[in-house]
């Protein structure tokens, strides 16, 4: 593994240095990954506060579960799905479940819009945040983290076919939102 630029520490050191309850090396861990975390858990809030909760629950979880990391992978891989996962259950207990619904035969025909070059990566975080919560969810995870609608069913208790149809919901929302948005964002 390729050394960290501070202190010549490698991942496999500074993950045993945490284990042991080294301050310094949770601090160093915080401070590495703190930054790209906070954006996967703003893919799941509604707001920088609810963010700032969900990374602080994701920390808590990290350092209460590092010994579980196995150095296989990258360590930022394990912290991120961490990371999504104590996002889903921090929306869970906060609003009681994801409200979905269970329609199967929704079909969006077509690719996503093609995204006018003035649409900002920002805007279009604003316009996926804008989506129902169970939809921005089942979006984030398929689009954006990579789960399967299998892995989506069991991670927020929904079926495979509810993960679809919710899918195929946000699609069709973000294909009417981003042309609305571009029209008030020149």
């Amino acid at each position: 593994m390729s050394p960290f630029y501070k202190n010549s520490i490698t991942e496999k050191d500074l993950v045993a240095l945490c284990i042991k309850g080294d301050k310094k090396a949770h601090r160093m861990l915080f401070d590495l990954f703190a930054g790209r975390l906070m954006s996967v858990c703003r893919r799941y809030s509604r707001s920088q506060e609810e963010a700032e909760d969900m990374l602080q629950e994701a920390f808590i979880k990290i350092f209460s579960k590092l010994e579980s990391y196995q150095g296989s992978g990258s360590l930022y891989g394990w912290l991120k799905s961490v990371t999504v996962n104590t996002s889903i259950k921090v929306l869970q207990k906060k609003y009681n479940k994801i409200v979905s619904e269970d329609i199967m035969d929704i079909q969006v025909h077509g690719n996503m819009p093609s995204i006018h070059h003035n649409l900002l990566a920002e805007d279009l975080m604003t316009i996926i945040n804008a989506l129902p919560l169970g939809y921005r969810s089942v979006f984030n995870l398929y689009e954006l983290e990579g789960y399967s609608h299998k892995e989506i069913g069991e991670l927020l208790e929904i079926t495979e076919s509810t993960s679809r149809s919710q899918l195929a919901k946000a699609k069709k929302l973000l294909k009417k939102s981003i042309p609305e948005y571009q029209k008030y964002a020149i």
